[in-house]
């Protein structure tokens, strides 16, 4: 299974719950954390100058870590908001270098407390396969980002996140294959910078799972509304 953009203190607590009812009857032999599990909006390049900048880091980093604790994915594709603390651990004022490289140890060993495998955030390199299926966070946001990512690993299948809308298209190339978007899984009405953009009226929550071989792969889409606080209830008998 695969999911994706948690974003920590904006997640919305109705998607946890069916995601840890889903993978409890589901039970995969592999879970793929798809990335921006953490927001890490003070540590944004234009935060500056900005209410993100006052964004505490502390809850942020806690709740996200929490998540992977809880979930013991077997794999964490790292989004570009996980990213943001590895790229700062080279940042010329001392102060924000050391703070990124204790946020990046804090990030290693939760992941390794549950033995999940950490994968950078790199468009050419920063990608899991599984059969004929390629898992990543996301680099292109557009309408069309889902199928362009498909058609750029040229011949596989796409699991990513991203871009938020959970959605499944196939690639225009011989073959079709297909690429997923498994939605977010934060609350949008939490996330501020959300509330102006026609597109995020088509944000929602959503999980992949399929099978896979050694060269092959089935994929599926789950995908629902966000309730916003009120209960949610997906496609799947949860019986808890």
């Amino acid at each position: 299974m695969a999911t994706g953009c948690l974003h920590s203190v904006y997640a919305c607590r109705e998607y946890q719950r069916n995601v840890r009812a889903f993978k409890r009857d589901f039970k995969p032999d592999r879970h793929i954390e798809l990335g921006d599990v953490l927001d890490t909006a003070c540590l944004r390049g234009g935060a500056r100058g900005t209410k993100d900048e006052a964004e505490p880091l502390e809850p942020d980093v806690r709740a996200a870590l929490n998540w992977i604790k809880e979930m013991e994915p077997s794999d964490w594709m790292l989004g570009n908001h996980d990213t943001r603390v590895v790229e700062l651990i080279d940042h010329p004022s001392a102060i924000v270098s050391e703070l990124s490289r204790r946020l990046w140890a804090d990030m290693q060993a939760a992941a390794g407390s549950v033995k999940c495998k950490i994968h950078h955030y790199d468009i050419e390199t920063g990608w899991l396969t599984l059969g004929n299926t390629d898992f990543g966070h996301g680099f292109m946001y557009n309408v069309n980002a889902v199928r362009d990512h498909v058609e750029m690993r040229r011949g596989n299948n796409v699991v990513m996140a991203h871009v938020h809308k959970p959605e499944f298209v196939p690639g225009r190339v011989i073959g079709a294959p297909w690429g997923i978007c498994v939605g977010l899984g934060a609350d949008p009405r939490k996330m501020g910078y959300a509330r102006r953009r026609r597109q995020t009226l088509a944000w929602g929550h959503g999980l992949a799972y399929g099978e896979y071989c050694d060269d092959d792969s089935t994929g599926n889409l789950l995908h629902w509304r966000c309730g916003h606080g009120e209960k949610e209830s997906p496609r799947w008998l949860i019986t808890s």
